[in-house]
């Protein structure tokens, strides 16, 4: 069965963002079971969704054109607060206030992650273990003294590298933003087998460069690049190729010593 609807009031389209909204959830919360009456249904355009409930609000899709008039008021208090007060319209001129807006606290960004020093120093358990297992332990150290090396440089120019390694579920050594660029790197030691590393590392951060592009594609400007940085330089031969094959793909292919081709890169 559906229902005609008169004497309504168009809300204006693409002003708020979900996520805006939901650093709100308790207001909504509250209006919510405000108008809740037992054992009745709500047309309520929101509801509390997953672990986190109403923390992560998402529409009901069915019931999104009604909104009782004291959401429809933090809504507008929650435009007045991202809105640009240079270009952006009050929210009168939307004409859909009802009421004198709330007063919103905004909520406090989230604090930069800083780096964490990965260990470098070779597990002594290596010890007992077969050749194999040493080499890649001892692998895994050389790994860790090259990414904190170009941490170190990072926060020495300006940059603040970030090592989480869990980014949406995408794994990356370091990243770091200048401005709207945001730089995703993966690094490598090259040992003896010089091409087949060179060949996983630009494997893995073109992956990372496209991930990355998927999952920054809702902050509008974002630009997203790759950095492959490696423990030294490969030999003459290996490096004519690669230092060409990275360069068409628009990659950055650094090793100790010319970690300041970063600046232009990033620029």
């Amino acid at each position: 069965m559906g229902l005609l609807l008169s004497d309504f009031t168009q809300f204006p389209k693409g002003i708020l963002t979900l996520e805006q909204i939901r650093e709100q959830w308790k207001l909504v919360k509250e209006i919510h079971e405000e108008f809740s009456v037992p054992g009745k249904s709500l047309y309520f355009p929101f509801a509390p969704y997953g672990s986190s409930g109403w923390k992560s609000l998402r529409p009901r899709l069915a019931y999104l054109a009604i909104a009782p008039p004291s959401l429809v008021d933090v809504l507008g208090a929650i435009y007045e607060q991202h809105a640009e007060p240079s270009t952006s319209q009050p929210w009168k001129a939307f004409g859909v206030s009802t009421g004198s807006l709330p007063k919103i606290t905004k909520a406090k960004p989230k604090p930069l992650v800083k780096y964490s020093k990965a260990k470098e120093e070779q597990n002594s358990i290596a010890n007992s273990w077969l050749t194999s297992n040493e080499a890649l332990v001892k692998a895994t150290a050389e790994h860790h003294k090259l990414q904190n090396s170009l941490a170190t440089w990072l926060k020495r120019n300006g940059f603040a590298p970030d090592s989480t390694r869990a980014m949406e579920k995408l794994i990356v050594d370091l990243k770091w933003r200048k401005g709207n660029t945001l730089c995703v790197c993966e690094v490598k030691t090259l040992g003896r087998e010089e091409s087949n590393q060179l060949r996983l590392g630009l494997g893995q951060v073109l992956s990372y460069r496209y991930e990355t592009n998927k999952i920054e594609k809702i902050r509008a400007g974002t630009k997203v690049k790759a950095v492959l940085a490696i423990d030294r330089q490969p030999s003459e031969e290996i490096l004519e190729l690669w230092e060409g094959l990275c360069s068409e793909l628009n990659v950055l292919l650094i090793w100790p010593g010319e970690f300041r081709r970063i600046k232009s890169f990033t620029s």
